[in-house]
């Protein structure tokens, strides 16, 4: 019986498992999506964000009520009698038995009026949980450009194996071609041909074997970065087409969405905020406060108001106190600090406002000029495959020569080779494009650029 139990699971297994690892067609966008979902650099984005909240509910707390309690239990020597007549036989100098002693001391203040310190501490909080956030934008395009690489470098590698195997059966049936007409003696062959043609093949080969291998790399990257067995669902590599946007339109778009733009406006907020703190903390902090203190022990209670009985007491009050911790030529330096930290962001804003629009500009025009070529090397391929099959048809008919099919496949592979390298590096620049205008996102390759 239990063997037949391991049987059933075993037969089970051999039927759910290429279900279970088969892969899944899935598009850019989802990939994307998934990539950015489980990258730990996503995480660390929500980590920053989540410190950044913190660090703003620090300082709020700072403004409401705070406290300090203290407590002891502890045992102490007895004592009879007044501070003028204590009974004979208790003495300082030894113990005539041993009491419990219970001591509390609680102490609670709410600021009030800190010159402006809390209020500033506050706005650079608030603008580093701005700053946090356009971090971890940035870390989500650059998880979605890996998975954008690697889903392109999966068609791209697809296309040429595709590609290849095409040729390598042109070729192919070439050489058994040649090798007949050689067995039969015919004139209209040389045994040189046969050798250019396998010469040719082996070529070929190389470049199908760099595809498998490509393929599969892609493959695992995709894997790797996504966490799902996935395909693309396009069957070879085309365009990434983009909105019809001028250049005018993307830098405008930049402006607006890239991240650093506003990570360098907030944190330029920020930086302020901390140079008007750091010029409040030469100010006294004012708070209301509030003390309550109480202690029991065995000991003899000392009836006295001018005398202050540590062992059995209770007392407390409320009233307003000032709390001035200084040294100016200190904070003078703290406050030039904080100014230099604020020049050194201002400094990289100005470079931002200054770059940020060069590689937009670069982006665009690399894209454009790479689509020009793309376009350019179409015609010139698909004319090339034709060559090819038109040179290979002739001299499968014996009346054509070898050399047109060594020349017609030197003049595809250059034009295909060629058209295919142009259409990936345009796919690429598309997506650099899209992460320097602070646009690359799942939803805006969902929708294919319309």
């Amino acid at each position: 019986m239990k063997r037949l139990t391991w049987i059933l699971v075993l037969g089970a297994s051999l039927v759910i498992s290429p279900a279970a690892w088969a892969a899944e067609k899935a598009s850019l966008a989802q990939c994307i999506a998934w990539a950015v979902e489980r990258s730990p650099v996503t995480e660390e984005g929500n980590a920053d964000v989540a410190k950044a909240k913190g660090l703003l509910a620090e300082v709020r707390g700072h403004g409401l009520l705070q406290g300090e309690l203290f407590g002891m239990v502890a045992p102490t020597a007895r004592a009879k009698g007044s501070p003028t007549q204590a009974l004979t036989g208790f003495s300082s100098s030894r113990w005539t038995g041993v009491t419990d002693w219970e001591i509390g001391t609680l102490e609670v203040i709410q600021p009030l009026y800190t010159f402006g310190k809390l209020d500033a501490y506050g706005r650079a909080a608030t603008a580093g949980i701005e700053v946090a956030e356009a971090r971890r934008e940035s870390k989500r395009m650059s998880a979605a450009q890996m998975a954008t690489e690697a889903y392109q470098g999966y068609l791209l590698a697809d296309t040429a194996l595709y590609i290849t195997q095409d040729i390598d059966d042109i070729i192919t049936k070439a050489i058994r071609q040649t090798e007949n007409m050689l067995e039969d003696d015919s004139d209209e062959v040389l045994p040189t041909d046969l050798m250019k043609l396998k010469n040719a093949r082996g070529l070929v080969l190389k470049n199908q074997y760099e595809a498998k291998h490509g393929k599969q790399i892609a493959a695992s990257a995709l894997r790797v970065l996504t966490g799902h067995e996935v395909v693309p669902e396009e069957s070879q590599l085309g365009y990434i087409d983009l909105p019809a946007h001028s250049l005018e339109d993307w830098i405008s778009i930049a402006r607006s969405d890239r991240p650093e733009y506003r990570e360098a406006a907030q944190g330029l907020i920020a930086k302020q905020a901390l140079v008007e703190a750091k010029q409040a903390e030469a100010y006294p902090d004012i708070f209301m406060i509030g003390l309550l203190s109480a202690a029991h022990s065995g000991r003899d209670r000392i009836v006295d108001p001018f005398i202050r009985d540590d062992f059995n007491h209770f007392y407390g009050t409320i009233g307003i106190g000032m709390r001035w911790k200084f040294d100016l030529a200190l904070n003078d330096a703290k406050v030039a600090q904080a100014r230099a930290e604020k020049e050194a962001v201002a400094a990289k804003k100005r470079y931002a406002d200054e770059m940020i629009p060069l590689q937009v500009e670069k982006d665009y025009r690399e894209m454009m000029s790479l689509r020009m070529q793309t376009d350019a090397l179409n015609e010139a391929a698909r004319a090339g495959r034709q060559w090819l099959i038109s040179a290979a048809s002739t001299y499968d008919l014996g009346v054509g020569e070898a050399r047109e099919i060594f020349e017609a496949l030197a003049g595809y592979a250059a034009a295909e080779g060629g058209r295919l390298k142009a259409l990936h590096a345009h796919n690429l620049k598309a997506v650099e494009l899209l992460q320097h205008v602070g646009r690359l996102r799942a939803e805006m390759l969902a929708s294919k650029g319309e």
